[in-house]
């Protein structure tokens, strides 16, 4: 049973696995926790808080799908405001305004590709630890 599994099977039986820093914690109903699944869940620990963490982290930076559509609008508005900045003259008090709302756009496009590259390689941790665990 991969991590996966066994966090779908103790969620399917009403247990609720949240993460607190390094901890793992458990609210399951009275009688859900077999000494079986105790023992996978000390066993796998480690694996269960990177993989909640990894969702969570995920959760934050919501879809991929719309942190890509974010990012391609955010590259238009970029290379539009670019274009702007190189006709007008650098010394203007106008130059300066657009300047602004271009670094503006800068930061916004940097950071939601900073979230993708997050977003994805947390998917890739956890492919990687589902194999290391289809393995084993």
């Amino acid at each position: 049973m991969t991590i996966e599994d066994l966090i779908a099977e103790l969620q399917n039986r009403g247990v609720i696995l949240k993460v607190n820093g390094d901890r793992l914690l458990v609210d399951a109903p009275a009688g859900v926790l077999s000494p079986e699944i105790r023992d996978s869940l000390r066993v796998q620990k480690s694996m269960i808080v990177d993989l909640l963490r990894s969702r969570q982290n995920f959760e934050r930076t919501g879809d991929r799908r719309a942190l890509c559509a974010k990012r391609d609008a955010l590259s238009v508005k970029w290379n539009e405001a670019f274009d702007t900045l190189e006709t007008m003259k650098q010394d203007s008090p106008e130059y300066e305004e657009s300047f602004a709302e271009w670094e503006k756009v800068d930061q916004e496009y940097r950071q939601t590709c900073d979230q993708i590259d997050y977003a994805e390689l947390n998917e890739r941790i956890r492919r990687q630890a589902k194999v290391r665990n289809d393995i084993s």
